[in-house]
């Protein structure tokens, strides 16, 4: 179960767990060659807002009605999900025969 809530609107869905990918981040990682042939890697590690969660869900006329809305009236809303509580923004929203796929920017973690 996915709950999003926008300044104005709300909704929840359940996702397609074969599908939705709620753990995807990449490390603050750099790697520069160096004079003598080799690598210097630096890793500065890993904050929440560096994760990015995709989501797909099949989904009925109200709630893309409520998803439409936040996506295009809030640029701060908060996603409920099993792997916690969040702050962010949706960065893509796809929705087409009552099919929709997210692509939400982390920017903070708020509770497990």
């Amino acid at each position: 179960m996915i709950s999003i809530v926008g300044s104005t609107t709300y909704c929840s869905f359940e996702e397609n767990p074969a599908k939705t990918d709620l753990y995807n981040a990449s490390a603050r990682v750099s790697r520069s060659a160096t004079l003598d042939g080799g690598v210097s890697i630096t890793h500065s590690g890993l904050v929440h807002g560096d994760r990015t969660l995709s989501i797909y869900a099949t989904i009925d006329s109200a709630t893309e009605a409520s998803l439409k809305t936040i996506n295009e009236t809030d640029t701060l809303i908060y996603l409920s999900c099993r792997e916690g509580y969040f702050s962010g923004v949706i960065d893509r929203l796809r929705i087409q025969g009552g099919v929709m796929t997210m692509t939400f920017l982390v920017k903070e973690k708020l509770s497990a």
